[in-house]
């Protein structure tokens, strides 16, 4: 029973932390032209090839994370995604508005606390309420 419930709680992490991520490419998908602008306001080249990778990222590493299918590959792509992210977009020690400051140094965090959560998923997988196990099943006796 214990390992059953293990098995449950990985995956209603694992649903958890994919929704962040997924519900953040919906909001970018939603908000293009926001982002866009964000993207140009930061002096960044090729707005709509940058805002088309993070999309990739959100996407791909949320649907990796929530379905548990090459999960690791996800999180290291979601740590990289998050890194960038918060380095350009969250720089907290270049705002001069204590508020602003303050919301930033806190959506910087949050970003860390994810980038540990998914090394969390980095160092032991999705667990066996996943994808991954079952393609690594390999027929026994022909079956």
């Amino acid at each position: 029973m214990r390992y059953l419930t293990q098995h449950i709680v990985a995956l209603v992490g694992r649903i958890l932390i994919s929704a962040l991520f997924l519900g953040a490419g919906i909001n970018h998908v939603m908000n293009w032209q926001a982002g866009i602008d964000l993207i140009v306001a930061k002096g960044l080249p090729v707005p709509h090839v940058l805002l088309a990778l993070a999309l990739v990222a959100l996407f791909g590493g949320g649907l990796s994370i929530l379905t548990g299918f090459r999960v690791r590959w996800g999180a290291i792509g979601l740590i990289v995604f998050l890194a960038v992210a918060t380095f350009l977009f969250d720089d907290f020690w270049n705002v001069s508005e204590s508020t602003q400051r303050f919301n930033e140094a806190m959506n910087c965090m949050k970003n860390v606390s994810l980038m540990g959560g998914l090394l969390m998923i980095v160092a032991y997988g999705a667990g066996p309420l996943s994808i991954d196990p079952f393609l690594r099943r390999t027929p026994i006796d022909g079956y």
